[in-house]
């Protein structure tokens, strides 16, 4: 039977594929990798990730929560209104995630976004649905009274009660129960500076798009007045979050084996 219900979720998108799949107990401790995220997908990780790292001058290592979802990319964020939940389909998926940028040593400037997390269930839910900390695993009258509260259209509240169901049927935390994710996602030197420069095709060209290097550089690695090298996020000339300095911003994302190194903070 099992095997019939997999081969049925494997038809099914990423997000409705896992939710299921965590509620069936021959899928615990089942490996989840790449054939779960498309294209789409992955491409919003990587910006996401570069995002984070590049114009917010985050480690080469780290988490990607709800608020790193918008970028300059994906104004929207975690958002999008015609899905069922109100969240698109990565967040639905996967969350908040771990990254980790490598080098990669079959193209000289590329690297390899590395993505891990734990699919489970946390115990994090009261009688009104999720909480971030103080809630339990759901239990029977916690989810007859949501159940209960669908019926009203102004309590009506689709993504928690799908939470609460996953919660109360499926791998949970507290049992030591759930899925590791992991995937491996290439990076090209030329993504690695469109992140950086998304409006130019080389450096040059960047340099003249945000200020031009006619500006006199000061000791400070800044062009001008001891202003930052302006972030793509910010109106000219403003400097990233974190007052990343135009040369200190050239290094980390310009195309080269520099700048993976750099940018991962291997030298």
């Amino acid at each position: 039977m099992d095997n019939i219900f997999t081969g049925v979720t494997g038809m099914l998108p990423s997000e409705y594929r896992l939710y299921l799949e965590s509620m069936m107990p021959s899928m615990n401790e089942v490996p989840i990798g790449d054939d779960y995220f498309n294209d789409e997908m992955k491409n919003q990780m990587k910006d996401a990730v570069l995002s984070n790292i590049i114009n917010f001058d985050a480690d080469s290592e780290g988490l990607i929560d709800e608020f790193d979802y918008s970028t300059r990319n994906n104004p929207r964020g975690t958002n999008d209104p015609d899905s069922l939940t109100g969240f698109n389909q990565l967040f639905n998926t996967l969350g908040s995630y771990n990254y980790e940028i490598v080098p990669n040593s079959q193209e000289q400037g590329g690297g390899n976004l590395k993505i891990t997390d734990r699919y489970d269930w946390n115990p994090n839910y009261t009688n009104q649905g999720y909480v971030s900390s103080g809630g339990t695993d759901v239990t029977r009258p916690m989810l007859l009274s949501q159940l209960y509260r669908q019926f009203n259209p102004k309590t009506r509240d689709i993504a928690n009660t799908l939470e609460m169901i996953g919660n109360r049927f499926g791998h949970k935390q507290s049992e030591g129960k759930g899925r590791d994710v992991s995937i491996d996602i290439p990076l090209s030197s030329q993504e690695i500076l469109n992140a950086g420069f998304p409006q130019s095709k080389t450096t040059n060209e960047a340099e003249v798009d945000y200020g031009g290097t006619n500006r006199s550089y000061d000791s400070k690695g800044s062009y001008g007045g001891g202003e930052d090298f302006g972030s793509p996020f910010k109106p000219k000339p403003s400097g990233p979050a974190g007052g990343m300095s135009y040369q200190r911003f050239i290094n980390r994302a310009q195309g080269g084996l520099v700048s993976i190194n750099t940018l991962t903070r291997k030298i």
